[in-house]
């Protein structure tokens, strides 16, 4: 069964262009010099900010996430 969950066009996962790193996302763009635009929220705060109803800081945690990653694939673009 295919189960990969990113399997509409296009779609771009940074690790194909950055294969054999152990950076995370925050990492990359250190590495990159990215903006990584978030706020107080991280990652482990997003079960207990859904559960609580906060979706708008969520969501804006998940922007701040793809803006950041669109940021990083420009910038690996642009370096290969």
């Amino acid at each position: 069964m295919h189960t990969y969950p990113y399997s509409h066009e296009p779609h771009a996962d940074l690790i194909g262009l950055w294969p054999n790193s152990n950076y995370s996302l925050e990492g990359l763009c250190s590495f990159l010099d990215v903006d990584l635009p978030k706020d107080e929220v991280d990652g482990s705060m997003v079960a207990e900010l859904t559960r609580d109803g906060q979706i708008q800081e969520v969501a804006a945690y998940c922007e701040g996430d793809a803006v950041a990653t669109l940021r990083c694939g420009q910038e690996v673009s642009v370096l290969l």
